[in-house]
């Protein structure tokens, strides 16, 4: 049995949850709110799928102080698009789908602004600069259970990390307002067993 998702009725109140902190998380100014279109629930079914799960959940109970954050990256194929639309592809291209199948690799990021990490946002109109879908009038937008732990806030770029600074669990970048060096807040892990992927948004740009 692989990973697939569950379509999520407009009026469940998961749903309804999702979209309230969608919406009311969207901040940078002159851009238009998009309209969500769907969301879908994330069914671990492959035993990878449900190890990791479990991982994330262990990892959790250490390490407390979960937060629900988004995430935006490549999406090649269409899944999502229609309530029908519910398998990964197996594009290589497609690391939307790759997260959805095989979880978050950090050790496959880029070096970052904070390293290589995972890089996730409580702000939705943040993650939407990442979120790419270029074969699709839809966009994709990954909203996943984080587990911050220890955080150590830091001011300024730190090209190069590969984990999180000495007895802290992830990172989180101070904003131009704190004295730091982004506009929106968002916080890294380096870690696959700190995120997990909750749901999936797809919206109208």
């Amino acid at each position: 049995m692989s990973v697939s998702l569950l379509y999520l009725k407009p009026n469940d109140q998961f749903t309804r949850n999702i979209e309230n902190q969608f919406y009311s998380s969207w901040q940078h100014p002159n851009t238009r709110t998009p309209k969500i279109k769907h969301i879908f629930y994330l069914l671990h079914q492959s035993p990878h799928s449900r190890g990791h799960l479990q991982r994330n959940r262990a990892y959790m109970q250490r390490h407390g102080n979960e937060q629900m954050l988004f995430h935006g990256t490549l999406r090649t194929c269409q899944i999502g698009d229609t309530p029908g639309s519910l398998y990964p592809c197996n594009r290589s291209d497609c690391k939307l789908c790759a997260i959805l199948r095989c979880s978050f690799d950090p050790n496959k990021s880029h070096d970052g602004m904070f390293g290589h990490g995972v890089y996730t946002t409580p702000v939705s109109s943040k993650a939407e600069i990442y979120a790419k879908s270029p074969n699709s009038h839809y966009k994709a937008m990954l909203y996943a259970n984080v587990t911050i732990g220890r955080t150590k806030t830091l001011y300024q770029a730190a090209h190069g990390l590969w984990q999180a600074p000495d007895g802290c669990d992830s990172v989180t970048a101070a904003t131009f307002s704190q004295g730091g060096a982004v506009h929106y807040p968002e916080m890294i892990v380096y870690r696959e067993d700190a995120i997990c992927v909750n749901s999936l948004i797809i919206y109208e740009p």
